[in-house]
């Protein structure tokens, strides 16, 4: 069977049919129209083709199932962690930063992610950044927008001088005696 005829036949296993140098010109033909249409870019096409477009998901999805099995433990075990973690934490975007930039928000739910729109947002910022650290987090706290006026911070020293009350117990720690000595 011969390329051409392969490909009017539209059977669905015409490819599988042709040998092995037929199988290899049709893919050439399938690359080189691929490289035309994205401007030199045929990884990029091929990529969006299977794992973000709408037509590609089911022919990614089987791709995807048949052919990387370790990835897709990979991906499942860091589904499990995000999962695992608790609501609210700036850790499931950290976690979830590990494969967004990778994957669309569909695809990333068919593997059982669960998420916000403003969490897969923050998670591909994160991968953008290269920010896949856990430590040193710090909640964004913005400036004020105003500075705090002088009477108000006279105000609340007049407020706490008239009701603080001296403390009965000074100049002794927690745990001691009143001869200084250590209390069990």
């Amino acid at each position: 069977m011969t390329i051409t005829q392969a490909i009017r036949s539209c059977s669905t296993s015409c490819f599988y049919n042709l040998d092995r140098i037929e199988k290899s010109r049709l893919c050439k033909r399938f690359v080189d129209f691929g490289k035309k249409i994205s401007n030199g870019d045929t990884e990029c096409i091929i990529k969006y083709t299977l794992f973000s477009s709408r037509l590609g998901l089911s022919i990614g999805n089987d791709i995807f199932s048949l052919s990387n099995d370790k990835m897709k433990n990979i991906i499942n075990n860091i589904s499990k962690l995000h999962s695992s973690l608790s609501t609210g934490r700036y850790q499931k975007s950290t976690t979830l930063s590990l494969v967004a930039s990778e994957f669309s928000p569909s695809r990333l739910s068919s593997f059982g992610f669960e998420f916000s729109r403003t969490q897969f947002n923050t998670a591909k910022q994160k991968a953008s950044e290269d920010q896949f650290t856990l430590d040193d987090y710090q909640r964004h706290i913005p400036k004020s927008r105003s500075a705090v006026r002088h009477t108000v911070v006279d105000l609340v020293k007049s407020y706490l001088h008239r009701y603080s009350q001296s403390s009965s117990i000074t100049g002794r720690r927690v745990g001691e005696d009143s001869d200084g000595l250590r209390t069990p």
